[in-house]
């Protein structure tokens, strides 16, 4: 290995997991980080640039790679909900660009058609109308996706809810969206009784696809709150109107702070 890639590992290693506290409430943590947060400007315009070059890539190649385990149970989850329908309507909170659903679009059966709602923090949804089209667009709330189908027949998001000041109303806002399946991915959770709120730091590169290359920016470090959901209350609010079909674990939700057991899980539900 050489040593660019050693130096890499231990930068990624040390913004993830060094330097943590823990604080008593998310505006705690987002005054520590500027009060931007995850809304920052810079992020915005990286995951757009980079979405751009990755839909070309996305069409150029013969078949798509498929990034994690999460997106696989949504491929699975669709063409199980596709078999009985051939209008799926979709609400993927958080889905910043729409590459879930392109990277879905090209795995399911053609005559499964889609109405797929990303709801995103305003900035993001505004920078993300570009990529919208007839299956395809981009609102700035939950209220606003529903609002925008007639009925949901699945919810999905991937590693959003413990980026929001109140994730407990947000998760209670999508199972009120009554969809017949709801996929969370990349959920960190903590084992304990208590949230834990912290500020995230990554590099701006980690942002959006993992494909870079041809997209001009400078990299640098950026902060924003994180809360790792209690494991119980969050399955407790879920279990309400859903079973949970299976969980699997994900190592992006685990984080290591002394003296808490935060995981990383994913989950399937399905509406009683």
């Amino acid at each position: 290995m050489n040593t660019s890639v050693i130096r890499f590992k231990l930068q990624k290693r040390y913004l993830a997991l060094a330097g943590e506290k823990k604080y008593a409430s998310y505006a705690d943590a987002l005054a520590d980080c500027g009060g931007t947060g995850y809304e920052n400007d810079v992020i915005v315009r990286l995951v757009q640039q980079k979405a751009r070059r990755e839909r070309a890539l996305l069409t150029a190649a013969p078949y798509p790679h498929i990034a994690n385990p999460g997106l696989a149970s949504l491929i699975a989850t669709v063409n199980r909900a596709g078999a009985e329908r051939k209008h799926l309507r979709v609400v993927d909170f958080g889905g910043a660009d729409g590459g879930h659903y392109e990277v879905v679009r090209r795995c399911v059966d053609p005559s499964i058609h889609f109405k797929w709602v990303v709801a995103e923090t305003p900035e993001m949804a505004a920078a993300m109308q570009e990529f919208s089209h007839s299956e395809l667009q981009f609102v700035s709330s939950i209220k606003a996706a529903a609002g925008t189908l007639s009925g949901v027949d699945l919810v999905y998001t991937s590693s959003a809810l413990q980026y929001t000041p109140e994730p407990y109303v947000f998760l209670e806002k999508l199972c009120s969206l009554g969809a017949e399946f709801m996929i969370f991915n990349r959920q960190s959770l903590t084992e304990g009784n208590s949230d834990v709120v912290t500020v995230q730091r990554s590099l701006l590169s980690w942002h959006g696809s993992k494909e870079a290359g041809g997209v001009n920016f400078e990299d640098r470090e950026v902060r924003y709150p994180h809360t790792s959901m209690q494991v119980k209350k969050m399955e407790e609010i879920v279990r309400r109107s859903y079973d949970i079909l299976y969980t699997f674990e994900d190592d992006t939700g685990f984080r290591k702070l002394k003296g808490e057991r935060i995981v990383g899980r994913n989950y399937v539900c399905v509406r009683r």
